[in-house]
């Protein structure tokens, strides 16, 4: 009797396994592939992400209200060593903000909370948030917003 015990217990085996991981494999975010690079800092004030090769301001700007505001303010930026910083895109921000939700940060220690200036394929630009969501694993929400920071990026 315990012999058939267990040999039934041993049958239904692997359809407890996927029962047990099917759930797990579906919390894992699929951008968890695209962040497997860490931040290191290159210089002052400047992250780069291995994976992609952009580099990040270290600091956000404060708050800016406008097109214009965030225009001037990149165009200040430009006039340093570099002439080449520009806003994200929506993507970018998005995998920025995985490598940290996926603690692959590389140590660095970032203030992301708020919203961030964005600019969209048709060259529009607009605050925008990605909040953490409350589902499964890393995962976030996109909202737009009023006002944002700027975190500039360059190539």
């Amino acid at each position: 009797m315990l012999c058939n015990a267990l040999k039934q217990s041993r049958k239904h085996q692997p359809q407890l396994f996927l029962f047990l991981i099917i759930p797990f494999l579906l919390c894992i975010p699929t951008s968890s592939l695209s962040a497997e690079g860490a931040l290191r800092q290159v210089a002052p004030g400047l992250i780069a992400e291995s994976k992609t090769g952009l580099v990040w301001q270290e600091k956000r700007s404060h708050k800016k209200h406008s097109p214009d505001e965030v225009q001037q303010y990149l165009t200040q930026l430009n006039q340093g060593p570099y002439h080449d910083w520009r806003l994200p895109s929506k993507w970018e921000l998005y995998d920025f903000f995985m490598i940290f939700d996926l603690k692959k940060d590389g140590g660095v220690n970032l203030k992301l909370e708020g919203s961030y200036w964005l600019k969209d394929d048709n060259g529009k630009l607009y605050p925008a948030s990605w909040e953490q969501g409350d589902q499964c694993g890393a995962e976030r929400t996109f909202y737009k917003t009023k006002s944002g920071y700027v975190r500039a990026v360059r190539p």
